[in-house]
């Protein structure tokens, strides 16, 4: 029997590019999936150095130290666009699934290089896709390491002798990325991964005019910053958590602005409550009673499920009185805490949750919370992640129990949010009574003098005065 022949598919540069600049919505979703890379290589340290000095040709370097690659990795994983490393390692835990994140480098830039390490064997790369034809085959080149310009040679020295990787994009245009937006890239970055929950770190420099780059040479490794989540936990009036070592509280009392009948803008302060997640949450109607931890059947397979996190209320969302409470509050055109951000596996799945519970009420515009639920990405399911990992497919059935959970544990704060705010009214009531009370009292009395002053009797002044008030 004649032999048939197989031709198999290829990628050229045209499917490449557009591959990869189709993928992310801005550049720090890009770049959260090269830090998210180096964490799946077992980094526990990854540096961020961004320099844009020079918008229109910026350079962004992203170290790791995880395990590096040997020829035989680049060669068999790191080339392999959808590569599924967890069908080759089926413990593995990392974020990766689909084998596309090497291309955030592509959404970035037509120019990068990598140098990797593993077990003090190092190789060094480059692609360079500019005056490329669309039906040219991709590649990477094999390059000298001492050839590239590593800007941050004090943390790659720190690596080369052992394990690690670098990769330099070089011509990146952040031409469109405004000065503010650069202002709150550390709380931005800071939300795509659970870093507080293990001794995983990111560090972050960012150079902008030739005085920040001499700072950067003057300190050195000093000069990167832990990016750290910045939550305004102090700010909120009720908190529900799986566990209260995810939370970051510096003091137990908050305070509810309000204004009186005279205009005085005025404070109540009130204690926060912190509750443990309830073990079922109760839905409304036929009281359906739906566990927050559990088993479930999932295409004939029996798998279990929990959520973790917290998710908590303002106790308002005006900017001054909120920073009195919690400096770290912030809310602007560039960033709203009103999110409920979904993770799996420690790295952010979406981060508007909220828009997809329907809630209703000004309450709901108060809430904010962070959840992790690993079902959604369980190596025996189907994959309903997008290409990005940065949603998931709205109707499988795993995201509509998430979010009857969560749309249940919502209502359940803004319940205790509007109690709270009855209570507030209660003291502004109070308070506009006695203003109302002391204003009667001195019309009264004004009242009283005129009448007296007009020749009338003093006890029938007295009577007078009662019915002018």
């Amino acid at each position: 029997m004649e032999e048939r022949k197989i031709i198999p598919f290829t990628m050229n540069y045209y499917a490449l590019k557009t591959f990869g600049r189709q993928q992310y919505s801005n550049p720090w979703a890009a770049l959260s999936e090269l830090i998210a890379n180096g964490y799946d290589a077992g980094a526990d340290k990854v540096y961020l150095y961004i320099d844009m000095r020079n918008k229109d040709h910026a350079i962004i370097e992203v170290i790791d130290s995880g395990s590096g690659m040997d020829i035989n990795d680049v060669e068999g994983k790191y080339v392999e666009i959808g590569r599924n490393r967890r069908i080759e390692e089926p413990d593995d835990t990392s974020t990766g699934r689909k084998g596309i994140g090497k291309l955030a480098a592509l959404y970035l830039s037509d120019v990068y290089e990598v140098i990797t390490v593993k077990e003090g064997q190092m190789t060094a790369w480059s692609v360079d896709t500019r005056g490329k034809t669309d039906k040219e085959i991709p590649s990477l080149v094999a390059t000298n390491p001492d050839d590239i310009p590593i800007c941050c040679s004090l943390v790659w020295d720190q690596l080369r002798e052992s394990h690690g990787t670098i990769i330099r994009l070089s011509e990146v245009n952040l031409s469109r990325i405004g000065d503010r937006y650069i202002d709150g890239l550390r709380r931005r970055l800071s939300d795509y991964f659970l870093l507080s929950s293990d001794s995983r770190r990111l560090l972050l420099a960012i150079i902008r005019t030739d005085e920040d780059y001499k700072s950067y040479v003057s300190n050195g490794l000093e000069y990167f910053a832990p990016v750290e989540k910045q939550i305004a936990f102090d700010n909120m009036s009720h908190i529900l958590c799986s566990s209260p070592e995810l939370l970051h509280c510096t003091k137990g009392t908050f305070k509810v602005p309000y204004k009186n009948k005279r205009g005085e803008n005025k404070t109540a302060q009130f204690s926060r409550e912190v509750i443990l997640f309830p073990k079922e949450i109760e839905e409304p109607g036929p009281k359906t009673r739906i566990p927050l931890s559990g088993k479930m059947m999932i295409n004939g397979r029996e798998k279990e499920y929990s959520v973790e996190g917290w998710i908590g209320v303002h106790s308002t969302i005006e900017s001054e009185p909120a920073q009195e409470n919690d400096s770290r509050f912030v809310r602007n055109s560039m960033y709203t805490p009103n999110r409920l951000r979904i993770y799996i596996r420690k790295k952010l799945a979406n981060d508007s949750f909220l828009s997809r519970l329907n809630l209703v009420g000004t309450y709901a515009n108060y809430l904010e919370g962070e959840i992790s639920f690993d079902i959604l990405d369980d190596n025996d399911l189907e994959d309903i992640t997008t290409t990005n990992r940065q949603d998931f497919s709205v109707d499988d059935e795993r995201v509509v129990l998430l979010k009857r959970i969560t749309r249940g544990l919502c209502r359940q704060l803004i319940s205790l949010r509007q109690k709270l705010a009855d209570k507030v009214n209660e003291i502004k009531d109070s308070e506009d009574g006695r203003i109302i009370a002391a204003q009667k009292s001195r019309f009264a009395l004004e009242t009283h003098k005129d009448l007296i002053s007009a020749g009338i009797p003093d006890d029938r002044a007295d009577e007078l005065s009662l019915v002018f008030c």
